[in-house]
C-alpha cells in the first residue's frame, strides 16, 4: 500500500518553516524544519533552475521524494520538511547516494526514530 504524502504547498506555510524553522545541511542538501499540529508530515522540495533543464530536476525531484517516501515510518511525523538541493549535488544522481545523504540531514536534525538502520 502507497503511503500518502503531504505536500508543504501553501506561501505561508513555507514562509513560516523559513522563518521560524531550524535548518540542518550537508554538501548537496539542505533540509529546513519546524514542529506542525498535524499527525504527518509535509514536505516541499526546492531545486534551482541552475542544476539543469526541467527533466533533470524532475528526475532530482522525484528521488528525493522516494526516498523521503521509503524513509517515512522512520521520521518524526510531527514537522513540515522543505528540502532544498544544491547545485552541487548534480553528479549524485545515483539512488544510494541520494539516500545516505537523506538520512545524514535527519540524522543531524535528530528526527530519525529508528536509529540502527
Amino acid at each position: 500500500m502507497k503511503e500518502n504524502i503531504l505536500r508543504l504547498k501553501k506561501k505561508g506555510h513555507i514562509e513560516q518553516v523559513f522563518k521560524e524553522g531550524k535548518s540542518v545541511a550537508t554538501r548537496n542538501a539542505v533540509l529546513y524544519y519546524k514542529k506542525n499540529n498535524l499527525t504527518k508530515c509535509r514536505i516541499a522540495f526546492s531545486i534551482s533552475k541552475k542544476i539543469g533543464k526541467s527533466v533533470i530536476r524532475n528526475r532530482i525531484r522525484r528521488l528525493y521524494y522516494e526516498i523521503f517516501r521509503k524513509m517515512q515510518n522512520d521520521i518524526d511525523s510531527t514537522y513540515d520538511f522543505i528540502l532544498i538541493v544544491r547545485r552541487k549535488s548534480k553528479p549524485l544522481l545515483t539512488y544510494e547516494a541520494v539516500r545516505q545523504d537523506v538520512r545524514l540531514l535527519f540524522k543531524r536534525a535528530g528526527l530519525l526514530k529508528n536509529r540502527n538502520r
